[in-house]
């Protein structure tokens, strides 16, 4: 299995001396050439890239796309993207934001968005969306440069609020219901489908036999696919999940440690701690008291 580089907001900061707000990371992107062809990286945050001019070939998850000037890319938190080059005139700018930004958003659009950012990482602008995501882009960039801006941090959330608003409108419009039962199970298909029943039942079902019986496949398949296409187990893929929307629920609700394990169906308050500091090092209680 490729090893994959993990990135933090922090670590981007610390390469671009002028960044100076720790929740924004802003960058016409250079992620290309520094790592094209070498391993698989992914980001701790949440990544929305627009791509201006040229082509670029990438993976994202296993999955692979050619991206051209026009196109919107959207990562949820630790999504693994892999880049293979890209054409000399290749240019796109790309935010990555914590999670805690994302988490101060309405519950509906933290949770669709990154379903979105699952399903279908890629998508074609027409004219309109993408001179409306670059009016966007152009607020935000002026703004995070900004040094005399007394509500900053209020101004970039705003913004960047409305630019989500502006892409989940345009996820939903561009989606379109797959006939599954009659649809040939390629690597894409299989790959597109297993995220779609991911962000759909990971709170109630975390088995890898429920996701190979809604799929049709056998669990051994099934787990064998995904590793080979993502890099990444089921397990994996669904522990990655369950811990987003615990840090999510323990950040944006004052739900009980007891409630969040009774919502997302674990047998016991104790076994969802257990499984939280398993994951992340600390209990819920203690991520819930940091300011990160």
């Amino acid at each position: 299995m490729e090893k994959i580089e993990k990135l933090t907001i922090d670590a981007l900061r610390r390469d671009d001396e002028e960044c100076t707000h720790g929740d924004f990371y802003l960058e016409t992107d250079q992620l290309v050439a520094r790592y094209a062809n070498a391993v698989p990286i992914s980001f701790d945050g949440f990544v929305v890239a627009l791509f201006q001019t040229g082509r670029a070939e990438m993976s994202v998850n296993g999955h692979k796309y050619k991206v051209c000037g026009g196109d919107l890319l959207l990562l949820a938190p630790d999504a693994v993207l892999k880049y293979y080059g890209a054409t000399p005139d290749y240019a796109a700018t790309k935010i990555v934001v914590t999670l805690d930004v994302i988490r101060n958003f309405p519950m509906s659009l933290n949770t669709d968005i990154i379903g979105m950012a699952r399903r279908r990482p890629t998508v074609r602008l027409n004219r309109t969306d993408y001179e409306m995501l670059q009016d966007c882009l152009a607020l935000i960039g002026k703004n995070y440069n900004s040094t005399t801006q007394c509500y900053r941090t209020e101004i970039l959330e705003t913004f960047f609020y409305a630019m989500l608003l502006v892409i989940g409108s345009i996820y939903k419009r561009s989606e379109v219901d797959a006939d599954e039962a009659t649809a040939k199970y390629n690597a894409e298909k299989l790959s597109d489908t297993f995220f779609k029943y991911v962000a759909q039942y990971y709170k109630d079902n975390r088995t890898v036999k429920f996701y190979a019986d809604k799929m049709h496949l056998t669990p051994k398949y099934l787990s064998k696919a995904i590793v080979s296409i993502t890099g990444k187990s089921v397990m994996a893929w669904l522990d990655d999940a369950v811990i987003l929307e615990i840090k999510i629920q323990l950040k944006t609700t004052d739900a009980s440690v007891w409630q969040i394990a009774e919502n997302l169906h674990f047998s016991s308050s104790s076994a969802m701690v257990q499984f939280f500091k398993k994951n992340t090092g600390t209990t819920p209680l203690k991520y819930r008291e940091t300011e990160e």
